[in-house]
């Protein structure tokens, strides 16, 4: 026959196993909902990235088209006026603008580049979040076992002792 303290000391070693396992799962739980929402976010830039791609062949074409825009606006201003448009300074003036509009033409790209760059980094950032939270997960559900496993033994060799000095 058990005595009392024995039994209570038995009982409250399967509690602390139970508990310590339960608490690797939840844990293990809340890694993996963390690594999902990481790789969501991930696959989320993916659609920022063409939304920047969009936007940076929009406002490519807006810069060409108020180039263009302008250039004409110099020809038929100067033309109306009777100015040769080959030669002197109409030539310079749309040459000049030409130029510009160059200029405007790459820092819309090299700005467009940067911002799919920094998007790339951040999707690398969360698809390494996920790859750490999957882990934690793993070592979670790991550690709840070894707790497990720790307070039982813990709990019989207490129990083993109890019992020596009673007898």
């Amino acid at each position: 026959m058990c005595d009392p303290v024995s039994a209570m000391m038995g009982i409250g070693m399967v509690v602390n196993g139970v508990g310590a396992n339960k608490q690797g799962k939840a844990n293990s739980e809340q890694a993996k909902i963390e690594a999902r929402v990481a790789r969501e976010n991930a696959d989320m830039v993916d659609l920022k990235v063409k939304d920047a791609i969009y936007r940076g062949d929009r406002n490519l074409r807006d810069v060409r088209r108020a180039g263009d825009q302008a250039i004409g606006s110099q020809r038929a201003a100067t033309g109306a006026s009777g100015i040769d448009l080959n030669f002197g300074s109409p030539l310079d003036m749309i040459y000049e603008t030409m130029r510009l509009v160059g200029e405007d033409t790459e820092a819309t790209k090299r700005n467009t580049a940067s911002e799919v760059a920094d998007l790339g980094q951040e999707k690398k950032n969360y698809l390494a979040q996920a790859e750490g939270a999957s882990a934690a997960a793993t070592n979670y559900r790991a550690a709840g076992r070894i707790n497990a496993v720790s307070s039982v033994l813990s709990g019989g060799a207490q129990i083993g002792q109890y019992r020596a000095s009673i007898l």
